[in-house]
C-alpha cells in the first residue's frame, strides 16, 4: 500500500385589408331621344361587407363570389313596408370565423375572435379553388394545429424539436400565473403567460458561480463541452444541477503543419525537468529567482525553520481564502494551490534547491549567482528524475517490468539517448492512462504531530485552493509531511471517493465537479481512440463482444459495461483501462501498463539532458552521478523538514519490511554528498 502522495416564433400573418380603388360617384344623366323621358332603369351592383368587415364604403361583388361559405344572406320579403321602397331584396350577413376545438376533436365548430386567430399555433392548409371535392362544400382551408416545439437538446441552431406536454415541465420556462379575477385575462380564459428564461452559459473560465445570460449566437463556440447530469443522479439532483462545466483543451497545429485531426497543446514542459518548481517560460522563471546566491525566492515565518514559497500578487484571484492572512503560493506550476499536499511537495523541492545552492556557494565561493542557480537546478532535477525512476515507478508499476523494457537502467551511466524518440507526452497517457491515479486519492488529509500519539483528519474538499493547513501553526508543515507518509492511499480499484466525484473544487457550494467524469470527457475532447483500439495496440486480442474482455476484466464489470455501452468498440479508454485487473507487481492493468511504460521510456530515452546520460558535454562526472543515485524521498524529507524519523521507502507506509529510521542514520538513509561539486579555486567562472 502506498503512502498518500497522490493527488457542463413563427408568427402567422394577419389578414390583409384590401384597399378598394378610389372612384367618383357618377351623376345621373338624361338621354334626349326627341321625347322627354322620366328616366332609365338602372340596378345597382350587389354589395358585400368589406374584406376586413370594417365600416366604410360598400364593396361590389359578382354573383359567383356570393356562393361561398362566408355569408348567409337574409332574404327580404317583397312586400316589406320599408325595404321595398328601396328595392332591397336581401341583407348581407357574414358568418363568424370558426376554429378547431380546443382538443382538436371532431364536433361542432367553435367561433373565435379575429385576435385569437393571430397566434403561432396553427398553419391552415389552403385548398385550391378548383379542388374536385372540397369546392362542392365551399371549403377553402383545412385547420392544422402545430406541434409544440422546444429547443434542441444541445441548444444548437437547427430544426425545432417536437416534445410531449410532459417534457415542457423543465427549467427552461417560468410561467407567469394570472389571477383568476384578473379584469382583462379572465375574459379570455387565460390562466398563465408563457415566459422563456434567458439562455445561460458557463462563465468565461467555466468556474463555479452564478450563471451568465447569453445570446444564442454566443452559444456557438468551441470552448466548452458541458457534462450532462442525469435527472436521477443521486447526488446532483438534490442541488438542481443538470450539467457540469468543462473547458476544452487548447489545440495547436500538428508538428509537421499538415492537415488532419487537431492536436492538443501542452502549456507546460513535457520533460521531467523540474518545471513545476522552476517554471516553463522565461518570464515566470525569472520571477521565481531571488537573483542572489543562486537561490529561489522564499518567504520566512516566525518560529519556522524552513522557508515557504512566495505569495502570488492577487491572492483572492487565485485561491479560495477566508481572509488575506492565509497563504496562496506562486510556483512554476499554476496548480500548486489545488491541495495542501501538492503545495507541500513544491515546498520540499523549493527548500532542497536553496539548501543545495547554499552548500555549493560554501564549496565554491567564487561562483556567480547564475552559476550557482544553474548547478543547483541540475542537482535538484537529477534528484527528481532519480527518485521518479528508481523509487516511485518500480513501486507502482512493477520493477521487473520496468527493468525488462529498460525504463529504469541499473548501470551507472546510460547510453540509451535516441534523438529519433519523441519525448513529448502521449495523448493517451495524459488524457487517460495516467489519470488512473485519481482513483487512489484518499478522502482526507492527515496531520500527525511529532508525538505520533494522535492524528487529525481534514476533509479534502474543505481545502481545495486553500493551502493554509501548511501554516496553521509553526509545526503544521512538519505535521502535514508526517501525515502524508503515514496515511494510506485509497484502494487500487475503480471506486473513487466522493471528495473528488461530487465535491471537487466546491468552494463554498454544497456541490462541486466530478473529476472522474472530467477524465472521461477529457479523453473525448482529445479524440482518444477507444479502449478496444488500445487493447490491440498493446498486444491483446481485439474484442468483438463484451465477453471477449473476460481475460482482463471481471464478469460484474463486463456486465456494467454492457449496460453503459451499445458496442464494445464504444468503451472509453479511461473506463476500460481502469476496469482491468492489475498485472503482477503493478497497480495498473495490461493496457494502462503498456501506455505508461511507453511514456516513461520516451521521457528518458528522448531527453538529451536526462541525468544519467553519458558522453555529453553536460554529463555529470562519475563521482557526482554516484552521489546523485543516493537521492531518495526519505532523505529529501529529512534534509528539509523537522521530521526526525522516516521509513526508508517513503512512498510506502511503515511496516515490518519498511521500518522508520532516524534521519541521522546516514547508512540507512544515505545523503547526496555535494563535495563532488567542489572545484579548484584557481578556475575562472562566469
Amino acid at each position: 500500500m502506498t503512502a498518500a502522495w497522490g493527488m457542463l416564433s413563427r408568427s402567422v400573418g394577419s389578414p390583409c385589408s384590401t384597399t378598394s380603388a378610389s372612384r367618383s360617384a357618377s351623376p345621373r344623366t338624361t338621354r334626349s331621344t326627341g321625347s322627354t323621358a322620366s328616366g332609365l332603369n338602372f340596378v345597382r351592383s350587389v354589395t358585400a361587407p368589406r374584406d376586413d368587415c370594417s365600416l366604410g364604403h360598400a364593396e361590389q361583388v359578382s354573383w359567383q363570389s356570393m356562393l361561398n361559405d362566408k355569408c348567409i344572406p337574409i332574404c327580404v320579403a317583397e312586400d316589406d313596408p320599408f325595404y321595398r321602397q328601396h328595392g332591397v331584396r336581401c341583407l348581407n350577413f357574414v358568418r363568424s370565423v370558426t376554429a378547431p376545438r380546443d382538443d382538436c376533436s371532431l364536433g361542432h365548430a367553435e367561433q373565435v375572435s379575429w385576435q385569437s386567430m393571430l397566434n403561432d399555433k396553427c398553419i391552415p392548409i389552403c385548398v385550391a379553388e378548383d379542388d374536385p371535392f372540397y369546392r362542392q362544400h365551399g371549403v377553402r382551408c383545412l385547420n392544422f394545429v402545430r406541434s409544440v416545439t422546444a429547443p434542441r437538446d444541445d441548444c444548437s441552431l437547427g430544426h425545432a424539436e417536437q416534445v410531449s406536454w410532459q417534457s415542457m415541465l423543465n427549467d427552461k420556462c417560468i410561467p407567469i400565473c394570472v389571477a383568476e379575477d384578473d379584469p382583462f385575462y379572465r375574459q379570455h380564459g387565460v390562466r398563465c403567460l408563457n415566459f422563456v428564461r434567458s439562455v445561460t452559459a458557463p462563465r468565461d473560465d467555466c468556474s463555479l458561480g452564478h450563471a451568465e445570460q447569453v445570446s444564442w449566437q454566443s452559444m456557438l463556440n468551441d470552448k466548452c463541452i458541458p457534462i450532462c447530469v442525469a435527472e436521477d443522479d443521486p447526488f446532483y439532483r438534490q442541488h438542481g444541477v443538470r450539467c457540469l462545466n468543462f473547458v476544452r483543451s487548447v489545440t495547436a497545429p500538428r508538428d509537421d503543419c499538415s492537415l488532419g485531426h487537431a492536436e492538443q497543446m501542452n502549456t507546460v514542459s513535457s520533460f521531467l525537468d523540474g518545471s513545476i518548481l522552476y517554471g516553463s517560460d522565461p518570464k515566470l522563471a525569472s520571477k521565481l529567482r531571488s537573483k542572489c546566491g543562486g537561490r529561489l525566492k522564499e518567504e520566512t515565518r516566525r518560529h519556522c525553520k524552513g522557508g515557504f514559497l512566495p505569495s502570488v500578487d492577487d491572492k483572492l484571484a487565485v485561491c479560495d481564502l477566508r481572509n488575506l492572512s492565509e497563504p496562496c503560493y506562486l510556483a512554476g506550476d499554476t496548480r500548486i494551490n489545488q491541495t495542501p499536499t501538492l503545495a507541500a511537495l513544491h515546498t520540499l523541492l523549493l527548500r532542497e534547491h536553496n539548501r543545495v545552492a547554499d552548500v555549493l556557494a560554501d564549496l565554491n565561493p567564487l561562483w556567480s549567482d547564475e552559476k550557482l542557480f544553474q548547478e543547483a537546478r541540475r542537482v535538484v532535477v537529477a534528484e527528481i528524475q532519480h527518485i521518479t525512476y528508481q523509487e516511485w515507478l518500480p513501486l507502482n508499476f512493477g520493477e521487473s517490468y520496468l527493468r525488462y523494457y529498460r525504463i529504469s537502467p541499473s548501470s551507472l551511466y546510460s547510453r540509451d539517448y535516441n534523438d529519433e524518440v519523441n519525448p513529448g507526452v502521449i495523448n493517451s497517457f495524459g488524457a487517460a492512462a495516467f489519470r488512473f491515479l485519481h482513483t487512489v486519492v484518499p478522502d482526507t488529509i492527515m496531520l500527525c504531530p511529532a508525538s505520533c500519539q494522535a492524528a487529525y483528519l481534514h476533509k479534502l474538499s474543505d481545502h481545495y485552493f486553500n493551502p493554509s493547513l501548511m501554516e496553521a501553526t509553526p509545526e503544521s508543515f512538519d505535521d502535514l509531511i508526517r501525515g502524508i507518509i503515514t496515511h494510506r492511499s485509497a484502494e487500487v480499484d475503480p471506486h473513487c471517493t466522493a471528495e473528488i466525484t461530487n465535491l471537487l473544487f466546491k468552494s463554498r457550494n454544497k456541490w462541486g465537479l466530478d473529476l472522474i467524469a472530467m477524465d472521461i470527457q477529457r479523453g473525448r475532447d482529445h479524440g482518444i481512440a477507444s479502449y478496444n483500439d488500445y487493447r490491440e495496440i498493446c498486444g491483446l486480442q481485439r474484442a468483438t463482444t463484451f465477453q471477449d474482455l473476460a481475460s482482463e476484466i471481471s464478469q460484474d464489470r463486463i456486465a456494467a459495461l454492457g449496460q453503459l455501452y451499445e458496442s464494445v468498440d464504444d468503451i472509453d479508454l479511461f473506463v476500460g483501462g481502469a476496469l482491468e485487473r492489475p498485472v503482477p507487481g503493478s497497480i495498473l492493468g495490461h493496457t494502462f501498463q503498456c501506455i505508461v511504460a511507453e511514456q516513461f521510456y520516451r521521457t528518458r530515452v528522448g531527453d538529451r539532458f536526462f541525468y544519467d546520460n553519458s558522453e555529453m558535454a553536460h554529463s555529470f562526472t562519475p563521482d557526482q552521478l554516484k552521489e546523485l543515485k543516493k537521492a531518495s524521498m526519505a532523505r529529501l524529507i529529512c534534509d528539509n523538514t523537522g521530521v526526525k524519523h522516516v521509513q526508508r521507502r517513503a512512498f510506502e507506509v511503515e511496516s515490518g519490511h519498511n521500518p522508520k529510521y532516524s534521519c541521522d542514520d546516514y547508512h540507512a538513509i544515505p545523503c547526496v554528498d555535494l563535495t563532488a561539486w567542489k572545484r579548484p579555486k584557481f578556475e575562472l567562472y562566469d
